[in-house]
This record gives structure tokens, C-alpha cells and sequence, in this order.
């Protein structure tokens, strides 16, 4: 065993889920975000919906470099029911103890999840979020959401992005999966239901 293998294991494992359909002009970017991490305890999931493009040749193409980086890596490519069924399926392969939904269209600075961990690596944090910079067709930011997260306005206006979210897998345990019940804002239903039920954000 070599000196980074027993390193990894003092660091929390981290589940990163993407979610994927026909995400082939996107896909390398999020993965090619993952493999940069500096963090070295990453699990990483990726849930497809059966693309018809080249998305799961993209995928398979970066199996080798998975294990290369000591990246567990996990993936299946079937027919949803939905992008919160897709989440779903990703929660119940997740080995971590801490939890991150990247989309497949979205990708991390190479600090995020060993900033994210600094935080939530105790019993005081349960969820972090961070700054999120959208930008054009030739990556340039135009814009950026970085707002202190008021519990007061969260009817209004949550104040960061769910991509940007990392949460721990207690956290899951005790509130439950995405809800079937919605197509869209699956995700600002569950922070409100951290927020509402457990005051953890």
C-alpha cells in the first residue's frame, strides 16, 4: 500500500452523483473536474438515463483514469422516472459519509470538495455551499451567485445553487430522498425540507 492510499484512509469518503442524458458536448468538463480534485477520498457516481448520443463512451473512456487517480467509481445507464429518481438511485449507491450532486453540465474548482470537507468534517456542520459562477459558451463568467443564505427568505430566494451544495449522508438519513412528487425544483423542495425540519443549512 502507498503512502497516498494510507493517507486516504484518515479522510472522509466523498460521493459526488452526476446525473446524465444525452450530456455528451458537457460531460467531459464535470468529469474532468473530478479527477482535478485536490481532495483524495472521492467516490464518484454517475447515473444515466439511457443516452442516445455519445455520453456512456465518454463515460467508459475514463475508467482507466478513474483508478489511476484512486477514484472509486460507479456508474449505470437506464431509463428514470425523472432527474429525482436519478438522485435517488445515485443516494442508494453512495459509500460516503459526506455527499455531493454535481450536474452533468456544471464542474467544481479543484478546491471544492477538500473546502467543503473542512467544514463539514464535525458534528457542528451539516451542510456547506459554495459560489457559484455561471459563464458563456466560451467559459467566460458572466455572472455569479454569492449571497449569505438568510433562513428568513427562503420562500424568495434560497441564495446559492443545489450544485454547489455538499451534505452529509445523516442528513439523508434523516429527512429522506428527493420526492417523486415534483419535475421540477426537486431540489429546493429538500433544502427546504433541511431547513423547515432539521435547521441544518
Amino acid at each position: 500500500m502507498n503512502l497516498k492510499s494510507q493517507s486516504n484512509n484518515f479522510l472522509p469518503l466523498v460521493s459526488i452523483i452526476t446525473v446524465s442524458y444525452n450530456s455528451a458536448s458537457t460531460i467531459r468538463d464535470t468529469i474532468d473536474s473530478i479527477i482535478k480534485q485536490t481532495y483524495e477520498n472521492i467516490e464518484y457516481i454517475i447515473i444515466d438515463g439511457n443516452s442516445k448520443d455519445e455520453t456512456i463512451s465518454i463515460i467508459n473512456s475514463y475508467k482507466s483514469t478513474f483508478l489511476e487517480h484512486g477514484i472509486a467509481f460507479k456508474y449505470v445507464s437506464e431509463n428514470d422516472k425523472g432527474i429525482a429518481d436519478a438522485w435517488n438511485k445515485g443516494l442508494s449507491m453512495a459509500s460516503g459519509s459526506i455527499l455531493g450532486i454535481l450536474n452533468s453540465d456544471d464542474w467544481y474548482d479543484k478546491n471544492s470538495i477538500s473546502s467543503a470537507v473542512k467544514v463539514l468534517d464535525s458534528d457542528k456542520e451539516e451542510i456547506s455551499y459554495g459560489i457559484c459562477r455561471k459563464v458563456n459558451h466560451e467559459k467566460e463568467i458572466v455572472s455569479e451567485i454569492n449571497i449569505n443564505f438568510n433562513p428568513q427568505r427562503v420562500y424568495l430566494n434560497f441564495g446559492f445553487s443545489h450544485t454547489t451544495c455538499f451534505v452529509t449522508k445523516k442528513v439523508y438519513e434523516r429527512i429522506g430522498s428527493f420526492s417523486l412528487d415534483y419535475k421540477i425544483a426537486v431540489d429546493t423542495d429538500f433544502l427546504l425540507k433541511c431547513v423547515k425540519k432539521e435547521n441544518c443549512i
